[in-house]
């Protein structure tokens, strides 16, 4: 299957791409190689390119562009710390399933971890122009209901406990981004109401 056919089939028909993604033997490697490296950088490139070189209209400040200094290390060190995320929700995931009765399946894991990301990473081109910023949050709740329609398949999760897998599954997810997005945002160079205005 093509890399493009895959993502629309995640984007419009999720629960299919999940039984197919489920059975296709595959490697973390490719995995990376394939999906996560170039669809991660998505949203850094793109906030580097709206914050620094576009610029944001912020009220009594007028337009600003973050320095490229400081917006390129923004940009590097929140694509490297989303590679990782990637590999620890899969950890997490996999470590999570003995508890609600799931089947242990670390390459599952790592796909479901992957795949479920790919609104998300698709939403950072949203950030192109921080005004549409919370397009870019949509995208990323979209990503947590496909971890939620992924588990059952890839995890084997019964009935009875997906549910409960997937809240806490959904809860690491959100801490991981949020731990993301606040040690990312601290190598910005804003001035207060800059920054006020990008985190309203």
């Amino acid at each position: 299957m093509s890399q493009a056919h895959r993502l629309w089939q995640l984007l419009i028909a999720p629960r299919i791409a999940w039984q197919q993604i489920a059975c296709e033997p595959q490697t973390t490697r490719e995995l990376y190689a394939r999906h996560v490296l170039p669809l991660a950088a998505i949203g850094p490139a793109c906030s580097f390119i709206g914050m620094s070189l576009i610029g944001i209209d912020v009220p009594r400040l007028g337009h600003y562009r973050v320095p490229l200094p400081s917006g390129l290390a923004h940009a590097l060190v929140s694509y490297g710390l989303t590679l990782f995320a990637v590999f620890v929700l899969a950890k997490l995931i996999d470590a999570f399933s003995a508890h609600f009765s799931a089947r242990p399946d670390a390459m599952q894991a790592i796909k479901l971890s992957a795949y479920a990301a790919t609104p998300a990473w698709l939403g950072g081109l949203f950030h192109l122009l921080p005004a549409l910023s919370l397009l870019a949050t949509a995208a990323g709740l979209y990503s947590l209901y496909l971890l939620y329609l992924g588990l059952p398949p890839l995890m084997q999760a019964p009935p009875g406990q997906a549910g409960r897998y997937a809240a806490a599954v959904i809860i690491a997810a959100i801490v991981l981004a949020l731990v993301v997005g606040a040690v990312a945002g601290s190598l910005l160079q804003l001035p207060s109401d800059a920054l006020h205005d990008l985190q309203v």
